[in-house]
């Protein structure tokens, strides 16, 4: 008997040793693909495909593929406000999201050994409060008046005109809705004479995109074959929206404090007012794959009136229309009536 309970004691030390083994020297990519994601049926490829990015992200963050064991509140408390510090209050608490999610599935796998009970479960680290705003972008109008003050600038940038720099810029955002750290990532090589090929995007995914004249011309002005970016720039970004502030301020455009709210502003306006034309168009240059992160996030309903309860409903204020009388259907024999009140005419020979 006493052998037995050896043996049974062995076979489960072995068992739980096994488990340590295997949650010590477990990362978070082996977690996601053998454990989290195949047991999630009818997950969406969008949702799989964030959910390995994070991953990503989280191991670029801490310089090392992630093990389960990297799950501390201090570790993605940190990674969070990293990435706050480059992407909107929305995106962060998706990051959030999907890292609460794999740290529940650590925990329970941690749970199947009593040495790792100690393994904190996700409690402390608060959803961001996202901006609850409406999106606004600037009229025609105001455009106007931006292109205008922009072409009375002096002075040059890295040796462009600060006139020219500055427009074929603004222009480039405007008719690309590409975001301003893709454009500054544009190199001399990627315009062609006809357009622009953006290689940095947020969805990894590079894009042509076609130029009127009237830009094209600008660009060239700036001879770019004798440089290697598109618009070499000598600050750094939060320089940049810093001197563009300066710029909009000095126009009079509406522009709240935030990064979001400069550059920001000629996406949702390129993105708006394609949606006017043709939602289709708008989530395509949006490059967003649902309609509506375009709707809720970039589209200015000012602009673009979507219909409403006052489009559909009854003004119960209004008094009912008075009721039409049917016409009288008219008689077999009424022809004859008209026939009979014709006036006669007689020919003279």
């Amino acid at each position: 008997m006493y052998v037995l309970h050896c043996v049974v004691y062995a076979i489960y030390r072995i068992y739980s040793t096994s488990h340590i083994l295997e949650f010590c020297t477990m990362t978070l990519s082996d977690l996601v693909s053998k454990k989290y994601l195949p047991v999630r049926v009818g997950i969406s490829q969008v949702y799989a495909k964030n959910v390995l990015a994070t991953t990503n992200r989280f191991s670029r963050f801490l310089g090392r593929p992630a093990k389960l064991a990297d799950f501390t509140e201090f570790n993605v408390a940190t990674y969070l406000t990293n990435y706050r510090q480059h992407w909107s209050a929305r995106s962060t608490n998706n990051q959030r999201q999907i890292l609460f999610s794999l740290w529940q599935e650590a925990a329970d796998l941690a749970e199947t050994s009593a040495k790792l009970r100690e393994l904190p479960r996700p409690r402390r680290i608060k959803k961001l409060k996202e901006d609850t705003e409406r999106p606004r972008c600037w009229r025609k109008g105001q455009m106007r008046k931006l292109v205008a003050y922009l072409k009375t600038l002096d002075g040059e940038i890295c040796g462009i005109p600060a006139s020219t720099w500055w427009l074929s810029l603004i222009l480039s955002i405007h008719w690309t809705s590409s975001r301003i750290s893709s454009m500054m990532a544009v190199q001399s090589a990627d315009y062609d004479g006809l357009g622009l090929l953006v290689r940095k995007q947020k969805n990894h995914r590079p894009q042509w995109h076609r130029l009127p004249r009237s830009c094209r011309r600008l660009i060239e002005a700036t001879n770019p074959n004798s440089r290697e970016m598109l618009w070499p720039c000598p600050w750094c970004m939060r320089t940049l929206w810093d001197k563009f502030r300066e710029i909009v301020e000095a126009v009079g455009l509406p522009s709240k404090k935030g990064r979001r709210k400069l550059f920001h502003k000629l996406r949702r306006g390129t993105i708006t007012y394609c949606a006017k034309a043709d939602p289709v168009v708008a989530q395509k240059v949006a490059g967003h794959k649902d309609f509506s992160t375009t709707l809720n996030s970039y589209i200015d309903e000012t602009v673009v009136r979507q219909k409403s309860a006052i489009d559909v409903l009854y003004d119960p204020l209004k008094p009912p229309r008075p009721k039409r009388k049917p016409d009288r259907p008219a008689s077999s024999n009424e022809h004859l009536l008209y026939e009979s009140r014709k006036p006669a005419f007689r020919i003279f020979g």
